[in-house]
């Protein structure tokens, strides 16, 4: 419920940011402020056509995680 409220509290600061929205910047924030996601292995998905938008950031216990992609990357 906390980490849930804290998601959110993050997403609707990051829309804030005049580049917009962003997974990295939402993704270490959430690191930033958790000791539980701070814990948590951080997968990066890549596809492999490149340009804006062609990867995401994400913890593994986030709802909206793994979609489809080439490559993907656990740290």
């Amino acid at each position: 419920m906390a980490r849930e409220r804290l998601r959110r509290t993050i997403r609707f600061v990051d829309r804030l940011f005049p580049s917009g929205p962003n997974c990295y910047r939402r993704t270490l924030t959430e690191i930033a402020l958790d000791a539980g996601a701070a814990a948590e292995p951080v997968h990066m998905g890549l596809q492999a056509n490149g340009g804006p938008r062609s990867g995401h950031i994400w913890l593994a216990s986030a709802p909206d995680g793994a979609g489809r992609y080439d490559a993907e990357f656990v740290l």
